[in-house]
């Protein structure tokens, strides 16, 4: 049994395709939508020998929206995907970036007088 993943990323208009070299927990399909204006920004599409895995939900902050202390705008992170090894090195690439470019935004928690 082999796993695939294909990821589709904000930003990106080719997919990405990978094979974890580590395939354990990584079984899941997840798409990535946003908790202000509801779309669907990213997802990851996992299979094993061609069939399709379970698909989950993950809500974000799409890159078009507002960050806050708790969501970063385009962020692919959460509890499902703490082990970043099973993700393609442009996909890590990707997520510092929107980490680093959100450091220097108004809407950054660190950057508001009310902090």
């Amino acid at each position: 049994m082999k796993l695939n993943q294909r990821w589709e990323i904000p930003g990106r208009p080719l997919p990405i395709y990978f094979t974890p070299e580590h395939q354990r927990f990584c079984a899941w399909s997840s798409f990535w939508f946003c908790g202000e204006c509801g779309k669907r920004y990213a997802e990851v599409r996992s299979w094993i020998d061609d069939r399709p895995a379970i698909w989950r939900a993950v809500t974000g902050c799409c890159p078009d929206c507002r960050g806050s202390k708790w969501s970063i705008p385009g962020s692919l992170e959460n509890l499902t995907l703490v082990q970043w090894n099973l993700a393609p090195e442009e996909v890590l690439r990707y997520q510092l970036r929107c980490e680093l470019s959100y450091l220097s935004s108004p809407d950054h928690p660190h950057n508001q007088k009310d902090f």
